[in-house]
């Protein structure tokens, strides 16, 4: 039992001390289980309840210009639904830019019948976990996340070529050309051959890229697009010419 306690007081510990290097929350106008924006008033709630745990949130579209320009200082909020006909049930999930989940809530459930008390009711409920993380922004630890990026390369992604290294890297020929799909964007070359696919994020002109089974950010920065990601703990970046 002993053991048991000092484990789960290490998770929590570190759940913290990952979630504490982040200095705001932005929570989408609309979750995926719902059919509109901010139905039954579950994003405004989950705003408002994130808030009076100490962090700093924001919706989609209110995120302060030092959290656009900064997007990797900005954990993303997320409630999923796995209710039935007979109890609603809803977790809260806090990621970071990357797309990785740093937190998952307990589950939180409601018998009531009334949709929208039902969803209020479990909301509260999932975020009585909450409590046990202490949310505190330390800035100290939002620093020293850049410190701990090396980034190994950065070329642009204009012509055929292969570096012969261990590190090698396939550029595409041409400039890519993106299509609009339900969650953002596909980009594809002349053929028309699909290279990479963005998801939307809440920050504008930032994107979730996934590319030959690799996740990474898909953002501009000034009239520069790029791509990053992780390969074996380095970070990669590459500047990509695309035409929207």
């Amino acid at each position: 039992m002993i053991a048991c306690l000092v484990l789960v007081n290490t998770l929590l510990g570190t759940a913290q001390e990952s979630l504490n290097g982040y200095k705001y929350v932005v929570v989408p106008e609309k979750f995926d289980f719902l059919k509109s924006e901010d139905l039954y008033q579950i994003n405004s709630l989950t705003k408002f309840l994130l808030n009076k745990e100490g962090f700093v949130a924001f919706l989609e579209g209110e995120l302060p210009e030092e959290a656009v320009y900064n997007p990797c200082m900005v954990l993303r909020a997320n409630v999923l639904n796995d209710s039935n006909m007979f109890t609603t049930k809803m977790k809260v999930t806090l990621s970071n830019c990357y797309n990785q989940v740093l937190f998952t809530s307990e589950e939180g459930r409601s018998k009531e019948k009334d949709y929208q008390k039902a969803y209020h009711e479990a909301l509260r409920d999932a975020f009585q976990s909450f409590k046990t993380i202490k949310y505190s922004y330390n800035e100290t630890i939002s620093k020293s996340k850049p410190e701990q990026i090396k980034i190994v390369k950065e070329v642009p992604i204009q012509s055929v070529a292969v570096v012969p290294s261990e590190e090698a890297v396939v550029m595409t020929e041409h400039t890519l050309y993106a299509q609009p799909t339900a969650t953002g964007f596909q980009l594809v070359d002349m053929s028309p051959k699909l290279v990479m696919k963005l998801y939307r994020t809440s920050v504008k002109d930032v994107f979730i890229a996934e590319k030959d089974g690799m996740n990474g950010l898909f953002y501009r920065s000034g009239n520069e697009w790029y791509f990053e990601y992780y390969e074996a703990d380095q970070l990669k970046k590459y500047s990509i010419s695309v035409k929207f």
